[in-house]
């Protein structure tokens, strides 16, 4: 859970859910299991809940470029006008499946002047988190 900030307080918050196969949509870290996690960090955080974003089924790639996910996009541009401040994920994963498709998401959410929250760990763009979740991604993605 966040240190209660002053700042961080009376955030709104998007939740970005997604799954590539029929078999991840239940099972694992099923789209069930990713809106609950993102809910539970808005309720133990205060946050209020804009929405919920991404693929009610299966068949988004994790290797697809997020700027060709629709849903991704339409996120980024109610994040840009204002609508809510931070972008709830439950695993980095769900972001891409590849470096360069997570570092560009990265890099889209915090060109947006969002805020980035991944299960339990609340990742600022310069912090030492953000630079070891980017090593990470690069052991664990490919």
């Amino acid at each position: 859970m966040l240190k209660k900030k002053e700042n961080y307080l009376k955030m709104k918050a998007a939740i970005y859910i997604r799954v590539s196969t029929n078999g991840q949509v239940n099972y694992g870290n099923g789209l069930q299991l990713q809106k609950e996690h993102g809910l539970k960090v808005i309720e133990n955080n205060g946050w209020t809940l804009y929405k919920i974003y991404g693929n009610e089924k299966a068949g988004v790639s994790g290797h697809l470029s997020v700027r060709e996910r629709p849903e991704f996009m339409e996120m980024i541009d109610d994040g840009k006008s204002g609508k809510f401040d931070i972008v709830i994920i439950y695993y980095l994963d769900r972001l891409g499946r590849s470096v360069k498709v997570i570092d560009e998401a990265r890099n889209i959410i915090y060109e947006a002047n969002l805020k980035l929250y991944m299960h339990d760990t609340f990742i600022e763009k310069t912090g030492m988190t953000d630079i070891f979740f980017r090593g990470l991604a690069e052991y664990i993605s490919q």
